[in-house]
Parts: structure tokens; C-alpha cells; sequence
């Protein structure tokens, strides 16, 4: 037993050495500590802590002008080494374009990950995320969506319905404002419909506006895990596994428990998969959604570790869905609200192509090229709100990030053009930093559709995807579908006063409250009237 305990001390002792060795020799290669510092940190949170009580990424804006670099130093918590704040374009192109796959999510959450979503896109890394991005993309074509169109007017116009009925219960109610209008959360109307879209185009099945038991059962385990994020032991969670992994691997049944979300989806995926097998071996249907496509693409296999890895990519679809489309439809819906001019001329534009089209909807081509008004809204709304405000990858390899801006040293005054980094080292991008920067945008903090009809920033200057979208021309297009049928049939007015003041953070994802307000899974506030009230 002694003996026992001898050889563990020891193997702790050599642990803690090359710890410390492996630390000291990181430091001597890379160039880290000529670069500007966050100055203070917690002696247990670091910067970590601070950086996530501070809303709309203010921690990180702030910091990369109080440098006026793209690029600083912070604390790690829980005695973790310094992480990498970075908003440079060029040294954002090298980690997620030139050299993507050396940079991934931490390996210390993808376990828990896997456990909620499973093994899908959203999961993958390296080789295995190649492999799969080349086997989906038959899946996410133009023509492929140019199919869903239909579907998503369809679930437009039932969104539609169920608001004015809505309003008419509330107005029964006396529950209105006196002016016809109805206060509403945008959010949770957005997850609505875009859990309608994302049932009919996906799955082929009626997500009843959201209403659905799975849906609610999807849903709500995605709100819920949403809502733990943004309170102290959800940030928490995180850092103490990052610095204790084995933690991953305890044998305890609330670690290793398969989410909610997954199970139902997997659930109803089969469900769907053996009945549609059986219609359409009588040659009775040949349905247009992701799942039948998916199922072409494994040759329409029998195995149910294939129809799980099916169900795990509709998953990803449905949860990237949710956190993406959803979150910026309610933003724009938010936005309008507050621009009556920017409102009325989007209007007008819709209104306009409708008398041109003798009445007709717009098509998927007419989205794409006849409503450029549209077009640059959702374009300034992605600026302001990326769906990703934030994002972590930890380094596979030591690379060399170049920078677009040399750094500094502040003691010799040399200029610093690259930056030298260890295999471990974990960055941290602030995608609302690189998309509001003062030296690439004019008046960077406000809604102005109008610059994209203008003279865009030098490429230099922004960086390749940078608008963060999941499944980008899917989410888009079934923005402006909803979007376009919300402004031609209500106005969009604001709610007055603190009440109506909006404020974003970030903890796993981005969720939007109300001023000093941060409960639950967010709330957007907005009034709304059926345009046949007003006088």
C-alpha cells in the first residue's frame, strides 16, 4: 500500500515538473510576452471571468482599442496558461481558412458535445469534419434549395396566421397597447417558425409552428442547456474540466447520459426513415428533404448506426437552425422595430415588386437578385449580430499566425509581424470585434443598410466567412422568406423605455436580453400590429 502510494506521489511530482518545464519552454519559443497584456486577473478566474459578466463583447472590444491592436494577451483561469485574444484578419484567415484543420475546438468539451448532438458536422474535426463537409455538400446545393423554397413560404405564412391569431386573442383580453399593437418576444416567435422550416425542409414532418411533442421536447432541451450556460456553475463547468479532463470520463450517470435532444431526434428519425422505406418501396413517394437526401447518400442502408449518424446531422441542422437563423430573423425583426424609415422602405421595396410581378411571390432567383434593399438589411444584421460572437480553437501544431497590423514590443520598440505559437495554445476570437472594427467600418455600432451599396472595406481588412452562419445560404434564404412576408403584413414598432434595450452574451452561444435582465434564454421585445389596424 505504501509502495503504492510512493509511485503515485512520485508520478504526481514528475506530472507537476513537466508542467512547469513544458510551460517554461513554450515561453522561450514563442513571442508571446512581447505582445500588449491585459494588466491585473483574478488569481483563480483570470480574465475569463470578466470577459464573460461583460455584455455585447465589450471586454474584447475595449481591450483592442485600449492596444489598438488585433491581437492581446488575457489570463487564463483556474491556472491555465495566458490565452490568445485575436481580431487581426490575417492571423483569423491562417486559423480558420489557410490552416483550419490545426485549430479545433477544445478536445475537453467535445466529449460532452457529442453527448448532446452527437457525431454530426457540428462535432467533427480534422479529417473526420473533411470527410464529412465532402459528403454533405451534394446535399447543400442551389438547386437543393431552390426546392425548399416552397416549403418555406408555406411555414411563412402559417407563422403569419398564428401571429394575427395572436393578436386577436390579446386584443379579446384587453391585453393591446391601445394602438393595435401587441408586445411579443421575438425570439420565441422566431424558434417558431424557423422549427416549422427546419421540420418541413429536414425531416418532412410537421413541426406545428414548434408545437409538436418533439419539438417542445427539442426545444426545451436546447433552452435549457441555453439557459445554464449564462448562469455561474455553467461558466464554471467548462473551465474545470478544461483544466481537469479526466472529469470526461467519471463514470457518473449525469456526465455520460446522452441529451435529450439527440435521443428524440434519433427517435424520430428512425421513426420517419422505416416508414418512408416502406412507402417508397411501393413507389409511392420521393420526398425533397435533407433526410431523404441523406439516406440516398448512404445508399439507403438498413443500419441503424447509419440512420444515427443521418439522425446526428439533422440534429446539427436543427440546433445550428435554431441558434442561427432564429436568433438573427429576431434581431432583424428587432432592428426594423426601431427604424421606421429603414422599415417603410423595405416595405416599399416588397410592395413595389409585387405590383411589378402582377401579385406574384418572390421566387428563390427574385431573392437572390431582385430585393437588393432586403439583401443589404440581413447583409448589416449579420455585421452587428454574428450568430457566433465568439469563438475558441486550441492549436494541434505549433504554427506562425501572421499579422495583418504589426505589434510593438514596447520595450525594444521593435515591429512584430507574425506571431510564434505553441501545439496547446488556446485562442479566442471575438467575431463582433473583427465585424464593428473602427478601422473597417464607418460608424461600426449602427444599422445601416446603405454601406453595402457603397465601397466595402479592403479584403485586408475582413476576413473569409466572416459572418459565422451555419449552413449559410439555407439560413439566409429562409431569413428573407420570413422576414418579407413579417414587414408586408405587420409594423414592427419598439418597446419603449429600458424595457425595450437589448444586450447580448456569449456562453456557448449568443443569447440577447434586456438590459439588466439576463434570465433564462433571452428575450427581444418588440410590438406588433397587423398593418389592416392602422388608420
Amino acid at each position: 500500500m505504501a509502495s503504492h502510494l510512493s509511485t503515485q506521489l512520485l508520478l504526481l511530482v514528475a506530472s507537476l515538473v513537466a508542467l512547469v518545464l513544458g510551460r517554461k519552454w513554450q515561453a522561450r519559443y514563442t513571442n508571446l510576452k512581447y505582445l500588449p497584456k491585459v494588466p491585473g486577473g483574478h488569481w483563480f478566474w483570470g480574465h475569463e471571468k470578466v470577459a464573460w459578466i461583460m455584455p455585447n463583447s465589450l471586454f474584447y472590444t475595449n481591450n483592442f482599442e485600449r492596444f489598438g491592436t488585433g491581437i492581446f494577451v488575457m489570463k487564463g483561469a483556474v491556472g491555465q496558461p495566458d490565452i490568445l485574444a485575436i481580431s487581426d484578419p490575417a492571423a483569423i484567415s491562417q486559423i480558420f481558412t489557410k490552416n483550419a484543420y490545426n485549430y479545433v475546438k477544445s478536445p475537453y468539451i467535445r466529449p460532452f458535445l457529442e453527448r448532446l448532438v452527437g457525431r454530426g458536422i457540428v462535432w467533427s474535426e480534422g479529417e473526420d469534419h473533411k470527410s464529412q463537409s465532402v459528403a454533405l455538400a451534394p446535399v447543400f446545393t442551389h438547386t437543393k434549395l431552390r426546392g425548399h423554397h416552397a416549403e418555406m413560404c408555406a411555414s411563412a405564412e402559417k407563422f403569419v396566421g398564428a401571429i394575427n391569431d395572436h393578436i386577436d386573442r390579446q386584443e379579446s383580453l384587453a391585453a393591446h397597447d391601445g394602438e393595435g399593437a401587441v408586445q411579443v418576444d421575438a425570439i420565441e416567435w422566431a424558434n417558431k417558425v424557423t422549427m416549422d422550416i427546419i421540420g418541413r425542409v429536414g425531416l418532412g414532418y410537421d413541426f406545428q409552428l414548434g408545437d409538436a411533442p418533439e419539438a417542445k421536447r427539442i426545444l426545451g432541451a436546447f433552452f435549457e442547456a441555453v439557459a445554464a450556460g449564462h448562469t455561474l456553475p455553467g461558466f464554471v463547468a467548462p473551465l474545470v474540466i478544461r483544466a481537469f479532463p479526466f472529469i470526461a470520463s467519471l463514470p457518473i450517470k449525469s456526465i455520460q447520459a446522452d441529451g435529450v435532444a439527440k435521443l428524440v431526434t434519433r427517435e424520430l428519425s428512425t421513426r420517419l426513415i422505416r416508414d418512408r422505406k416502406l412507402l417508397e418501396a411501393d413507389g409511392q413517394m420521393v420526398r425533397n428533404d435533407y433526410l431523404s437526401a441523406l439516406l440516398r447518400l448512404h445508399g439507403d442502408s438498413n443500419e441503424q448506426s447509419v440512420w444515427d449518424a443521418i439522425s446526428d446531422q439533422i440534429l446539427a441542422m436543427i440546433l445550428a437552425n435554431q441558434d442561427d437563423a432564429a436568433d438573427i430573423l429576431a434581431m432583424a425583426v428587432y432592428t426594423l422595430s426601431r427604424d421606421k424609415d429603414a422599415q417603410e422602405r423595405l416595405r416599399n421595396e416588397l410592395l413595389s415588386f409585387s405590383a411589378s410581378s402582377q401579385g406574384a411571390e418572390p421566387t428563390y432567383d427574385d431573392y437572390l437578385n431582385r430585393l437588393p434593399f432586403l439583401d443589404a438589411c440581413i447583409k448589416e444584421i449579420l455585421r452587428l449580430y454574428p450568430s457566433v460572437d465568439h469563438t475558441e480553437r486550441v492549436a494541434l501544431q505549433d504554427d506562425i499566425l501572421p499579422l495583418s497590423v504589426p505589434v510593438k514590443d514596447p520595450k525594444s520598440g521593435k515591429e512584430i509581424n507574425s506571431v510564434r505559437i505553441r501545439a496547446g495554445q488556446m485562442i479566442s476570437v471575438s467575431h463582433s470585434a473583427v465585424q464593428r472594427a473602427k478601422d473597417a467600418w464607418v460608424d461600426p455600432d449602427d444599422f445601416k443598410p446603405d454601406r453595402w451599396f457603397e465601397t466595402l472595406p479592403p479584403a485586408s481588412k475582413l476576413t473569409k466567412g466572416w459572418n459565422g452562419l451555419f449552413i449559410f445560404g439555407e439560413a439566409v434564404h429562409e431569413i428573407k422568406v420570413v422576414l418579407s412576408t413579417i414587414v408586408r403584413n405587420f409594423e414592427l414598432l419598439p418597446v419603449e423605455g429600458p424595457d425595450g434595450e437589448v444586450e447580448w452574451y456569449w456562453s456557448g452561444t449568443t443569447r440577447i436580453f434586456v438590459v439588466g435582465k439576463k434570465e433564462g434564454s433571452g428575450n427581444i421585445p418588440v410590438r406588433i400590429r397587423p398593418l389592416h389596424a392602422i388608420a
